[in-house]
């Protein structure tokens, strides 16, 4: 359990690190970017965020479940589901960028839409790695690496704002930022022997198969969250959007914890499940 415990420790320890540039950006941001652009970013990030759900259709969740069952499943598993992830974020992405183009959105949002997918691209890829370390019990360093780009992303959007380079240019400097997750977490599994994968289709349908459950409760979880920020665009426009986010992006603040712990304890719940029912309901019962 010690591993556990420095799991949690590294992942709360990360969060309450980034609560502090999290309310900084919170407050700073809509002092310099009007409303309306506030809310067409959070609505092309919210068609963002539906473009990294159907890509990643669940596969994260599904290579941490699989790594802490059978550590020898990493590769394979990484591998397939990086060649899944990222030609569907770009199809998807551009599929996006096609409707709001065929639906006259303003060109403000399209460029922010492509913007957000290319962070979705980014932020796929290093959250597969991130899944893998994850079904490893090694969370500590991509913890660490998740707080100093959290304040090189601030740092950098703060700095191109008071430039006056405007948001999108914004925008870019913080999506450049995210390589620094990929980086940090492939660079903890660059050793791994890649060269043995072998490409099947079995995997492929492994990974769909198995994924599914994780997808459609990720799916609920994002129209419940992100359904009245695309109703208020429809009803109210762009700058009520901006004035809602702002609130919300205060209210959600403390729900990262019990997210956080359950990011520390689902592997070990996986890997209990397979060797040790006792073990299994220790942990869940000292977890509630």
């Amino acid at each position: 359990m010690s591993i556990v415990r420095r799991n949690i420790f590294a992942l709360l320890s990360a969060q309450v690190a980034t609560w502090g540039i999290s309310i900084v950006m919170i407050v700073f941001v809509p002092h310099v970017v009007t409303p309306v652009n506030y809310g067409r970013w959070g609505f092309a990030g919210v068609i963002a965020s539906f473009v990294a759900l159907f890509a990643g259709f669940g596969t994260p969740q599904y290579v941490t479940k699989e790594v802490a069952r059978d550590d020898a499943m990493l590769e394979p598993l990484v591998a397939h589901a990086l060649a899944l992830r990222v030609p569907l974020t770009v199809f998807l992405g551009a599929l996006a960028f096609g409707a709001l183009s065929l639906l006259g959105y303003p060109w403000e949002i399209r460029w922010l839409l492509v913007i957000c997918c290319f962070a979705v691209l980014i932020t796929g890829a290093s959250a597969i790695f991130a899944a893998a370390l994850q079904g490893e019990q090694r969370m500590q360093r991509t913890a660490f690496w998740f707080t100093i780009e959290r304040y090189i992303d601030a740092g950098g959007m703060i700095a191109a704002l008071q430039a006056g380079f405007g948001l999108i240019a914004a925008v870019t400097v913080s999506t450049c930022s995210y390589m620094i997750s990929l980086l940090a977490t492939w660079s903890q599994l660059a050793s791994r022997q890649w060269r043995r994968v072998r490409w099947q289709r079995e995997t492929f349908r492994r990974l769909l198969a198995g994924g599914s459950p994780f997808f459609l409760w990720s799916f609920a979880l994002t129209v419940y969250g992100s359904i009245d920020i695309m109703l208020l665009t429809l009803m109210a426009g762009d700058a009520a959007v901006g004035r809602y986010l702002l609130a919300y992006k205060f209210v959600s603040i403390p729900g990262a914890v019990p997210v956080l712990l359950s990011t520390a304890l689902f592997p070990v719940l996986v890997s209990a499940s397979v060797t040790d029912g006792g073990a299994f309901a220790h942990v869940a019962q000292r977890a509630f």
